[in-house]
């Protein structure tokens, strides 16, 4: 009896393994393990398509970001940068005029220094006026003569604190600018700026249009949206 019991769990050893070994079998299982793939990916790609649809839904018209369809087996949606299509200029965010020109009159008496835009030491006439802006992220000019052209003009009638005063050296008939400052009275006003002079002064101050700087006057430049 021991015998055939034996016998008997060896042929049920043996038939495990053959059936186990069978080819057949074999490819049987790996076409369900790649099936069972597939439905597991398509059922993440749609869970993701629907969540990139919400995200796409979410975003604002002038957005960095653009939805482009792809056709495909499964319906999906790409976001590519919008730069890469389309050629847009940055539109800076409105600042308060009120905020530079508080910020500018906080430099009051500091020194006049050829060349300078620190703080620390001192300023020329443009090296201040590219400071006060630049605390602001305002890209301008570092030197006097580029402020012609800088920003969008403003008429006389329409100045307003925060814009940009020029003058040249002399008289204002040669067109190039040799002094500037940021005006600081609101518009309508008398019109007052505060600047940094090699003058009496010598530093940054505040002074009141007058003859002398009328004569000089080149125009108004505005930076500020």
């Amino acid at each position: 009896m021991k015998f055939y019991k034996t016998k008997f769990n060896f042929i049920i050893v043996v038939c495990v393994s053959i059936s186990a070994c069978n080819p057949s079998n074999h490819r049987k299982n790996k076409i369900a393990a790649k099936q069972s793939i597939v439905d597991t990916a398509k059922r993440f790609i749609l869970i993701k398509k629907d969540t990139t649809a919400k995200t796409i839904d979410s975003l604002k018209p002038d957005s960095t970001l653009i939805a482009v369809k792809k056709d495909s087996l499964i319906s999906n949606t790409a976001i590519v940068k919008k730069d890469s299509l389309v050629s847009k200029p940055l539109i800076k965010p409105t600042i308060n005029q009120q905020k530079v020109v508080d910020f500018a009159k906080n430099l009051i008496g500091k020194p006049y220094v050829t060349g300078s835009k620190d703080p620390s030491k001192g300023f020329d006439n443009s090296g201040f006026v590219n400071y006060v802006f630049d605390n602001f992220k305002i890209i301008t000019p570092r030197y006097s003569a580029a402020y012609i052209a800088v920003g969008t003009n403003v008429a006389f009638a329409d100045v307003a604190e925060g814009d940009i005063i020029l003058f040249s050296k002399t008289d204002s008939v040669k067109k190039v600018v040799s002094n500037l400052g940021i005006v600081i009275s609101g518009k309508g006003q008398p019109i007052e700026f505060i600047h940094c002079t090699s003058g009496k002064v010598k530093g940054v101050t505040i002074t009141k249009m007058n003859s002398y700087y009328q004569k000089r006057l080149i125009g108004f430049r505005r930076v500020i949206n």
